[in-house]
């Protein structure tokens, strides 16, 4: 700042001063009185201020998530709530599109979700505005792109399934929709979630059916992606339990022929077709009949 400039602001800031005395009847001895100041003060910083939006990344699936980090400077006030927007394809702010918000009065980072249904294109841009008061921030700068994403419109199966080795498990299916050229792979957990998988070699299509050769407790995920790089996970399956056994004691009952099965607790024992067991023990032994 150059010594002229200095000069002209201090001579602003004094005459500001002095206004502001003479109008709240300042007595020098005494200084202000609460009375006599009633609702007057002194605040040279101005109300709102500048709002600068920047944005990690340039392409973006619907239904992904977008960080918007932002630089709030000037005074917000209590109960302010920055929103981050989204333009049209073109750019315009016409009609923009709440992504997320944050409520707060200084500069930080908003987690917004680009939603399902956005058109595809690449002169989308993000700003961020404040409620209190209402400012309206500059864009990120640059034209962002939105590819179609990929949406999962029937997951696997919750249910679980407990079965001898001598059953053929049930077959999971997901179906989507999102883009073109979509492709699957399916993976198993010992955890009934999505965070940790092994993926399953030639397991490639919309549907899975687990082997029963190997004895122990699965869940079963499926990630589905398409040809614009996006991709999706869907829930994870019910849990499969292989327990050995298989065979029938003699005099077994009619229909279906008892299984036999060990450490088959906890939960009734199904088919594939759906039917279910009772349990009868036989020495040391759990048998399964259906009912």
């Amino acid at each position: 700042m150059n010594k002229s400039y200095d000069l002209k602001w201090q001579l602003m800031y004094l005459s500001i001063l002095v206004v502001f005395m003479v109008t709240s009847n300042f007595n020098p001895a005494a200084g202000f009185s609460g009375s006599a100041l009633g609702n007057h003060y002194l605040n040279l910083d101005p109300p709102g201020g500048g709002l600068t939006t920047s944005v990690q990344g340039s392409s973006f699936c619907t239904g992904s998530t977008v960080a918007v980090s932002f630089s709030a400077t000037g005074t917000f006030q209590a109960g302010n709530t920055f929103t981050a927007q989204l333009s049209n394809s073109s750019g315009s702010f016409a009609s923009p599109v709440t992504i997320g918000s944050l409520s707060g009065i200084y500069s930080g980072s908003i987690q917004g979700v680009i939603p399902d249904g956005t058109p595809a294109g690449s002169g989308y841009r993000i700003r961020v505005v404040s409620s209190a008061p209402a400012e309206v921030g500059d864009d990120n700068g640059a034209d962002l792109s939105v590819v179609a994403g990929v949406q999962i419109t029937a997951q696997p199966s919750r249910s679980s399934h407990k079965m001898t080795q001598a059953i053929s498990a049930p077959v999971l299916s997901v179906t989507a929709s999102g883009g073109s050229g979509l492709t699957y792979q399916w993976y198993r957990s010992l955890f009934d979630s999505i965070t940790s998988g092994v993926a399953i070699g030639g397991a490639t299509s919309s549907t899975y059916q687990p082997p029963t050769n190997t004895l122990g407790t699965a869940h079963y995920f499926c990630t589905v992606s398409n040809g614009s790089g996006c991709s999706v996970t869907s829930q994870p399956s019910g849990f499969l339990q292989v327990c050995s056994g298989g065979g029938a004691p003699s005099g077994g009952g009619t229909g279906h022929p008892p299984l036999l099965g060990t450490g088959l607790s906890g939960l009734p024992l199904f088919d594939v077709d759906g039917n279910a067991y009772d349990t009868v023990v036989i020495g040391n032994q759990v048998w399964f009949s259906e009912n």
